[in-house]
């Protein structure tokens, strides 16, 4: 495909002029990237965070580099760990995709990542970007910007909106809020509160995590939810807890079906599906 004979060609440039790597400039990184309109692969998600990071002022504080990049509190300390955590796992992730898909010699596209692994491995969050933002120099985002070129035909091209993930988020802080309003048994309410906050993080971590990150979160909300559908079903004899409760499952299933979407799978043929469908089944019974 065009595409694959474009990288190609680019990589045998970079072999023939090995002393002129460096002229691979920040220009031919962002024509690389915004050529690519979907990052489901997940170098195209490292990436589209590391354009993101790079962009960020010198002299700003670490703390606020990873802190704006990730919608967080900078005093939000855990937060930010947790989010640097699963950066860290994309950036494996990321590795393992380059080396089992990508066909050939994989040195290329394995080059970026000891630079980025060395500045995830030195965060310190009080003192100034420009040394962090140093180690993703031109090279560098170059090497990203091919490996997501090749990985492209290895992953589906359906993606999840910006839009629609802010709808889903406004939907389930809604949730959240008529839970805590709710007169449900305390511990339905703890019970909600835990699975609804939990897939409500994963959909903001979804451009690092992406589908496979909201996949496995609802799959254990699904099965938390069930080994306590006979109390979601006694609850449930209230006509407001029921209405509730339908809710729920309504938005997991829309989440689902948005999972599968970008997954190019059957819709609901998964065991999230599965798992919805039997606990309506359980709670109607």
């Amino acid at each position: 495909m065009p595409e694959r004979a474009g990288l190609a060609r680019l990589c045998q440039l970079n072999d023939s002029l090995p002393n002129e790597s460096h002229r691979i400039s920040t220009k031919l990184t962002k024509i690389l990237v915004d050529r690519m309109e979907t990052k489901n692969n997940p170098t195209g998600r490292l990436l589209d965070i590391l354009v993101d990071v790079r962009s960020k002022a010198d002299n700003q504080s670490a703390r606020k580099v990873w802190a704006s990049v990730f919608d967080c509190d900078p005093s939000n300390t855990g937060e930010i760990l947790g989010s640097l955590a699963d950066l860290i796992k994309l950036v494996a992730e990321a590795k393992d995709a380059t080396v089992k898909f990508i066909p050939g010699d994989v040195t290329l596209f394995l080059a970026p990542f000891p630079k980025i692994e060395s500045m995830l491995s030195r965060v310190h969050f009080d003192t100034v970007w420009q040394p962090s933002k140093a180690q993703l120099d031109d090279n560098t985002m170059s090497g990203l910007a091919f490996g997501n070129l090749a990985l492209i035909p290895f992953y589906g091209k359906n993606a999840l909106s910006e839009d629609l993930i802010a709808e889903f988020i406004a939907q389930l802080n809604e949730l959240l809020q008529q839970c805590l309003a709710s007169e449900l048994p305390h511990e339905l309410q703890n019970l909600f509160i835990k699975n609804l906050e939990a897939l409500r993080h994963a959909l903001m971590a979804y451009k690092i995590s992406g589908a496979r990150g909201l996949e496995a979160e609802l799959d254990r909300a699904v099965g938390s939810l069930f080994r306590h559908h006979e109390e979601i079903k006694a609850a449930s004899s209230d006509p407001h807890a029921k209405a509730y409760t339908t809710q729920v499952f309504d938005i997991i299933s829309k989440l689902n079906d948005s999972v599968q979407f970008v997954q190019n799978a059957v819709l609901l043929a998964g065991p999230t599906a599965n798992g919805i469908a039997l606990l309506l089944n359980q709670l109607s019974s």
